[in-house]
C-alpha cells in the first residue's frame, strides 16, 4: 500500500509540475507584453516630455528679436531660381514682425506651401545661427532639405466602375518645366468608353499651389447604344482657373467641344435620330466646392457643398446651343453612436437646364440619373423621360438619398460595412406642361427605391453590394429590383 500511494504521489506531483509549467507560458508571455507596453508608454512620455518642454522655450521666447540672415534650398536640382525665390518670399519679415514665432509660424507656412506642389519626397527645415561674419547675434540661418520625387512616372490598369469595364495607362512629368508644372497624358479604352485620349498642362500661378491654371486637350469616343441607341465622339479643349479662398475651392473653366452623335440602332427612337449629326457647344462654367468631411469615400463627419452655373451662347461664345444650366449638391455626415459606428448619410442633389433659343435642348446637355453610384434600384440612366427604349434625359431634377451605415457586430474596424438607404428622385423635361405642373409633379410623384446592402471602403475606391426594392416608379423609369454592384468614387 505504501509502495502504490508513493507512486500516486509521484504521479500527482508530476501533474503538478505539468500544470504549473503550463501556466508558466502564458504568465512568461504576459510578462514580455507587459515589459513592451511599459516601454512604448515610457517613450511616448519622453516624447510628449521634450515637445512639451520645446513648446514651452518657444512659447517663453516668443518676442525674442530674429533676423532671418540667408534662405537657402538644398536638394531642389531642377527648379528655376526665379520660382524658389516667389516661394521663400513670404518668410522675409518686416521690422515690426522679427520675432522668433513670427518666424517659425512664417517657415511652417513655407514649408506647407512646398508640400502642396506634390512633387517633393521629404522636407525639413534646419535653423541656426547665422554663419556670415556680418551676423548680427539675432540673425538666423533658415535651410530647406528636400528630396524631390521622380520627375517621370507611368502607370496603365484595369477598372470597373459604373458598369464599365476599361483598362488605362498614365504618364506624368513631374516639374516639366521648373516650375513646379504637371504634364499628364491619359489613354483608356473600355466597354462603354470605347477610346479617350487626353493631354493635360498644370501650372501654378505665381508660384502658389492653390491658385493654378489646367489646359487639355481631348478625344473621346462613347458607345451609348445600351442606354441610347447611338455613339458619340468629342473632340476639343477645356481651360480651367482654379484657386482656394476662405469660401472654398473655386474652379472657372471654358469648354470647348465638338460633337458627334451617329452610329444609330436600327431601333433608335425619333428623338435619337433627330438629335443625330454633329454640334459645337462654347460654354463658360463656375463650381464652388465646400468640402469639411473627413473621408470623401465613407465620411462620418463633416459636409459638402457643390455649386456649378454654366452658360452657353450662339451670340457671345459662337455655340450651336445656348442655354443656362445649374447644379447643386448638399451632403452631410453625422456619427449617431462612436460605440456602434453609426453613420448617418442625408444627401440632396438638384439641376436645371434652360434653353434660351426657344428649341428643345440637346440631348447631350440635358441631366441623366440611375444606377448603382447614382440613384440605386434604377438601371444606368434609367431614370425619367424616354422614347422607346432610349433614355433622352431631363431638364430638371430633384434627387435624395439617406443612408445608415453601421459595422459589422465583431468586425468594427473591417473596412467592411452594412447600410440601409432610400433614394428618392424625380427627372422632368420642361418642354411638356405649365412650368407650375412640372415643379408640383418633381416634388409630390416622386421615384422611391430603398434597400440593404454591404460596402467595403478601400483607400482608392468604394465597392457596394446591395439587395434594392424599387417602391415608387414612373412608367418611363427602368427600375431594377435585386442585386446591384456598385464600383466607384462618388456616390448618392
Amino acid at each position: 500500500m505504501k509502495k502504490e500511494q508513493v507512486k500516486n504521489e509521484e504521479k500527482l506531483d508530476d501533474k503538478k509540475a505539468d500544470i504549473s509549467f503550463s501556466l508558466n507560458i502564458p504568465s512568461l508571455e504576459n510578462a514580455f507584453l507587459e515589459h513592451e507596453i511599459a516601454i512604448k508608454a515610457k517613450q511616448k512620455a519622453d516624447y510628449d516630455r521634450t515637445i512639451f518642454r520645446l513648446n514651452e522655450i518657444v512659447e517663453r521666447n516668443s518676442t525674442l528679436p530674429v533676423n532671418i540672415s540667408s534662405i537657402r534650398i538644398i536638394g531642389a536640382h531642377n527648379f528655376r531660381q526665379s520660382f524658389l525665390k516667389k516661394v521663400l518670399f513670404p518668410i522675409n519679415i518686416s521690422e515690426s514682425e522679427k520675432t522668433l514665432s513670427y518666424a517659425l509660424l512664417s517657415i511652417q507656412n513655407t514649408a506647407s506651401q512646398l508640400k502642396k506642389f506634390d512633387i517633393f519626397e521629404k522636407i525639413s527645415v534646419t535653423i541656426d545661427q547665422a554663419s556670415s561674419p556680418l551676423a548680427g547675434k539675432d540673425d538666423i540661418d533658415v535651410i530647406f532639405h528636400v528630396k524631390e520625387k521622380s520627375r517621370l512616372w507611368a502607370r496603365t490598369g484595369t477598372d470597373l466602375s459604373n458598369g464599365e469595364g476599361s483598362a488605362y495607362g498614365s504618364i506624368n512629368i513631374r516639374n516639366a518645366f521648373g516650375g513646379a508644372e504637371n504634364v499628364q497624358a491619359n489613354i483608356i479604352f473600355g466597354t462603354h468608353t470605347r477610346s479617350a485620349f487626353e493631354t493635360k498642362l498644370t501650372t501654378p500661378i505665381n508660384a502658389n499651389p492653390d491658385s493654378q491654371i489646367e489646359l487639355s486637350i481631348f478625344n473621346i469616343s462613347r458607345d451609348n447604344h445600351f442606354y441610347a441607341s447611338h455613339e458619340e465622339i468629342l473632340k476639343g479643349c477645356i481651360g480651367r482657373f482654379i484657386w482656394s479662398s476662405d469660401l472654398g475651392l473655386h474652379d472657372i473653366s471654358y469648354n470647348g467641344v465638338w460633337r458627334q452623335i451617329g452610329n444609330l440602332s436600327l431601333n433608335a427612337s425619333p428623338t435619337i435620330r433627330l438629335s443625330s449629326g454633329n454640334s459645337f457647344k462654347s460654354s463658360v462654367a463656375h463650381t464652388l466646392t465646400i468640402d469639411t468631411r473627413n473621408n470623401s469615400l465613407l465620411p462620418n463627419s463633416g459636409f459638402l457643398f457643390r455649386t456649378m452655373q454654366e452658360i452657353s451662347s450662339s451670340i457671345i461664345l459662337g455655340s450651336d446651343t445656348s442655354f443656362i444650366k445649374t447644379e447643386t449638391e448638399f451632403s452631410k455626415a453625422t456619427l449617431l453612436s462612436n460605440v456602434k459606428q453609426i453613420i448617418l448619410n442625408n444627401t440632396i442633389k438638384m439641376g436645371v437646364l434652360w434653353g434660351l433659343d426657344k428649341k428643345d435642348t440637346k440631348i447631350n446637355d440635358r441631366f441623366y440619373l440611375g444606377g448603382a453610384t447614382n440613384i440605386r434600384g434604377f438601371y444606368y440612366n434609367g431614370l425619367g423621360p424616354h422614347d422607346g427604349n432610349d433614355a433622352v434625359g431631363g431638364d430638371i431634377y430633384v434627387a435624395s438619398s439617406t443612408s445608415v451605415i453601421t459595422s459589422i457586430p465583431k468586425l468594427k474596424h473591417w473596412p467592411l460595412k452594412f447600410q440601409t438607404f432610400v433614394n428618392t428622385s424625380s427627372l422632368l423635361l420642361l418642354n411638356q406642361g405649365n412650368f407650375k405642373d412640372i415643379i408640383s409633379e418633381l416634388i409630390c410623384k416622386p421615384s422611391i427605391a430603398a434597400g440593404i446592402g454591404l460596402i467595403y471602403c478601400h483607400t482608392i475606391a468604394r465597392l457596394e453590394l446591395n439587395f434594392c426594392l424599387p417602391i415608387a416608379t414612373r412608367m418611363s423609369d427602368r427600375a431594377r429590383k435585386g442585386i446591384q454592384l456598385g464600383l466607384g468614387v462618388q456616390f448618392m
